[in-house]
């Protein structure tokens, strides 16, 4: 029943702006049933009726919802926790959640030079910056991620940061790639020409576009808990299709300084003070002196093809390897299960896939069915296609 929604699931999440969406509404959870998809609350009580094609979890107190066939007929709308909509059925290309009170819409509408046309959009479904810009991204730190026409460029557009009435705060027009989408904690990442040094040097400005870490690294992530990732990388020892490069990574604070010397094959962000690292081929987890809190002993599980993968790809750190609520989903033994910061299982191992808490709940994969336990590991919402 769900195959209706794959085409559009999967290209909401290659869409799926990563930033500013900390401030999901917990209260409200998107399920599939009869393949439409609705809302219920953390009980597991349907509070809005299963209609739409498609449906995005509440951050801001907005969700976005789909109705028709992804790139043919399809219809979007922002609707409220009542399911009311704040506009209906609009044309649209894109829309980003809802992030500082804002909403980045992309019309299915293009210019004389033909890029797509995209502003943002209130809770009042009123247009507060027009839909004269392209390529918008959702606001973080007060500035949104844009693109304005330019004639003069050789692209035909500048790269900027906006403020919200429109204006543009940063122009990223000296910056020729490798930006991030967005600011994450008060800085972001950007990257210079290579001078030969066979690679783009990245470093990181704040929210007035002053250089805070010069641009020295091969490799780098977007801050979170005042600490990112850098890397270096070198061609994989054993080459596959999905696994080209060897990358090791340690972590900088937000000065640049070398906090934690590169050292892992794998990472994930800071989340509740720890961040997961591979040691030969180990997930374990350390605090941000480096000290290992869960020694390595996790299998680095890749996620393989199902019909339910995009499914669980909609939260922000949805993925596994990250702690949140005080629980971590970890791969042992083929399947998922919930450890605490003692590296502790407190649900055993038993899902095909798993997802980080929001609001008490989370979601899982049995098989091919999807549901939401508690942190008890009890079903609030029994597995369904």
């Amino acid at each position: 029943m769900l195959k209706r929604s794959i085409p559009f699931l999967i290209c909401l999440i290659v869409c799926i702006n990563i930033y500013g969406q900390e401030n999901r509404s917990d209260n409200l959870f998107p399920v599939v049933q009869g393949g439409k998809w609705g809302y219920i609350d953390g009980a597991g009580k349907m509070i809005i009726k299963p209609k739409y094609d498609a449906a995005y979890p509440f951050y801001d107190g907005v969700a976005r919802v789909m109705t028709g066939k992804r790139f043919e007929n399809e219809k979007w709308s922002y609707i409220d926790i009542s399911g009311t909509p704040i506009f209906k059925d609009l044309s649209a290309n894109r829309l980003e959640d809802f992030s500082e009170g804002l909403g980045a819409v992309c019309l299915n509408k293009r210019d004389a030079s033909g890029g797509i046309l995209c502003g943002y959009m209130d809770k009042t479904g009123s247009w507060i910056i027009k839909p004269e810009v392209y390529n918008a991204f959702a606001f973080h730190s007060g500035l949104a991620r844009a693109a304005l026409p330019d004639k003069a460029s050789r692209t035909g557009v500048r790269e900027v940061y906006l403020d919200k009435t429109g204006k543009v705060a940063i122009d990223l027009s000296s910056i020729p790639t490798n930006n991030s989408e967005g600011f994450s904690d008060g800085l972001a990442r950007f990257a210079v020409s290579s001078d030969g040094k066979g690679f783009l040097p990245q470093g990181y400005m704040d929210t007035t576009g002053k250089i805070v870490i010069k641009p020295q690294f091969q490799g780098a992530d977007d801050f979170s808990e005042g600490m990112a990732a850098v890397f270096t990388t070198k061609p994989a020892k054993i080459e596959t299709e999905e696994h080209q490069e060897d990358i090791t990574a340690g972590f900088i604070d937000k000065t640049g300084k070398m906090v934690i010397k590169p050292q892992f094959e794998f990472y994930q962000p800071f989340s509740e003070g720890l961040a997961f690292v591979s040691v030969r081929g180990r997930m374990g987890a350390i605090d941000k002196t480096g000290r290992v809190v869960i020694r390595p002993q996790f299998n680095l599980a890749k996620d393989g093809a199902s019909p339910y993968f995009m499914v669980l790809d909609y939260y922000k750190q949805a993925a596994p390897w990250r702690f949140s609520e005080g629980l971590a989903a970890v791969h042992r033994g083929g399947l998922w299960g919930y450890i605490d910061k003692t590296g502790k299982f407190v649900i055993a191992p038993r899902f095909r896939k798993a997802h980080s808490f929001a609001g008490g709940l989370a979601l899982v994969l049995v098989g091919d069915r999807v549901g939401y336990i508690d942190k008890s590991g009890k079903f609030v919402w029994n597995p369904v296609k």
